[in-house]
């Protein structure tokens, strides 16, 4: 899909390559170079990194290779951690419902009962400043503190987060830890169909969703989870996620004609369409006369 999907639309796009290695039982430096191969053919205008998919589904040696080459290209590294119960229980204590479907699968279980998914990372050289950790929603006694000081960003999903059922996701554990947490939208196929709407990945929903479960966090603190320490999780703070000199003029903008202290609500809250949005500094959809 790259590069085309960069040159459909006007929009910055940073894209991950998915790398999986259970299944596949293909060796990872195959794997490893065939997505390096491809991401060093693709055009300077969008900018890509690595995503081994989850600890449970890509095998040791290619989270490390995949860690280590993030590390020494100067990319991102993304993946899905301590999503489930099943796959905290698999790491932790080498038993539950994951573990004997893998291991029925023939996946190589020696990785398991040695600690928890986010130890797992540690052990394997994942947990960095350029790693997005995705979910971070069963943590172990340490693993706040360990992603805390390890300078990881914690991608938190809600709207996922709710249609599984996962248990409370532990912000506030991770903000004491001083993790960076931002706001992702996971998948459609994880998005509760409400009669009458279209199924659509949508920023605002997960801050009014994060807002109905944390109900003491403000609308000016959610407004800067999913804007500047978004940015801060890409490498790109002080270039996206705010207005401010030397950024690069991305923006949108929300119709409002409310108080001024009524503003990070009314953001936070948007139903619809935005009225126009800005592309470094050119209208991508120039606001109506």
């Amino acid at each position: 899909m790259l590069p085309e999907v960069w040159q459909a639309t006007p929009l910055r796009v940073f894209s991950f390559l998915e790398l999986t290695g259970v299944k596949s039982r293909r060796e990872p430096e195959t794997i490893l170079r065939e997505a390096i191969k491809k991401i060093e053919s693709l055009p300077a205008r969008g900018a890509a990194g690595l995503s081994p998919h989850a600890p449970y589904s890509t095998a040791p040696g290619l989270l490390r290779l995949s860690a280590a080459t993030a590390r020494e290209k100067g990319w991102r590294l993304v993946t899905h951690v301590a999503e489930s119960d099943s796959e905290f229980e698999m790491f932790l204590h080498a038993r539950g419902e994951m573990f004997d479907w893998l291991k029925r699968n023939e996946r190589d279980m020696a990785d398991c009962g040695l600690g928890s998914p986010v130890q797992h990372l540690e052990r394997n050289g994942c947990l960095s400043d350029n790693l997005l950790a995705v979910h971070a929603n069963y943590l172990a006694p340490g693993d706040a503190a360990l992603l805390g000081r390890r300078s990881v960003s914690v991608v938190h999903c809600p709207r996922s987060h709710s249609f599984f059922q996962h248990r409370r996701f532990p912000r506030e554990e991770l903000a004491r830890a001083r993790v960076n947490i931002c706001l992702g939208t996971d998948s459609l196929a994880s998005v509760t169909k409400v009669r009458g709407q279209a199924l659509e990945l949508n920023l605002f929903k997960e801050m009014q969703a994060f807002a109905g479960s944390y109900p003491d966090v403000s609308p000016e603190v959610i407004l800067q989870i999913a804007t500047v320490h978004g940015a801060r999780a890409l490498g790109l703070q002080g270039k996206i996620g705010e207005l401010s000199e030397n950024a690069w003029a991305d923006l949108i903008a929300v119709p409002f004609t409310g108080k001024l202290m009524d503003a990070y609500d009314a953001i936070v809250h948007c139903e619809g369409d935005v009225s126009a949005s800005m592309i470094d500094g050119l209208w991508a959809m120039p606001p109506s006369a």
